[in-house]
């Protein structure tokens, strides 16, 4: 199925905030994958990679979110901008791949080695960090950037990319944030959702 952006902002009009989260967000149908590569089978290998590299265990759950998900982004700061491809000529650089990893077992992992390292290093952009470990949530972007972090993590998370260019023709950079359960992912997505709904009058 074609996500077409009329139908989902009528959707987005229509359905309670809840159930476009269960219809979209938690949906198997990916933009990236059906729309942009046209091969929408490659979707479970993506999730089959991702399980494989980042040691699942059998409750844990990956889905792609954001732009990449439908094809334009419902976060406050970048409302409605579509997936940008390649970077435009108002040098607005390419979209990211944004994974939701729900595990808490990986989540408790990155959340004691920030507690560790915040009685051993200065810890960088540490209210944006500590704001996003509130809301249940790690971006490990910005995990990668810390000094004498947990390499296990960050280098799952090098290498999952190698695959996933190779294997499913991912060629955007995946950005990989671990949430502690899906409540949490699903409070920080509708967040989101409300504020956009706010501006399709």
């Amino acid at each position: 199925m074609s996500l077409d952006r009329e139908v989902i902002n009528s959707d987005l009009r229509n359905l309670c905030s809840s159930s476009f989260f269960d219809q979209y967000i938690m949906g198997e149908d990916i933009w990236y994958f059906s729309d942009y590569l046209g091969r929408r089978e490659l979707y479970e290998n993506m999730k089959r990679i991702i399980a494989s590299e980042f040691t699942f265990d059998q409750s844990d759950v990956c889905v792609v979110v954001g732009s990449a998900k439908i094809g334009f982004s419902l976060a406050p700061n970048k409302s409605g901008r579509n997936f940008i491809v390649k970077e435009d000529v108002s040098n607005q650089r390419a979209s990211d791949i944004d994974v939701a990893i729900i595990s808490k077992k990986i989540f408790t992992v990155v959340w004691d080695t920030y507690k560790n390292l915040k009685y051993k290093t200065h810890i960088k952009r540490y209210d944006q960090v500590s704001s996003q470990i509130f809301s249940g949530y790690i971006n490990l972007k910005l995990a990668s950037e810390q000094s004498q972090f947990e390499e296990v993590i960050i280098n799952s998370s090098i290498r999952c990319n190698k695959i996933l260019y190779q294997e499913c023709s991912v060629e955007h950079e995946v950005n990989y944030r671990i949430y502690h359960s899906l409540e949490d992912l699903k409070r920080y997505t509708i967040s989101g959702i409300e504020k956009y709904k706010k501006g399709l009058g």
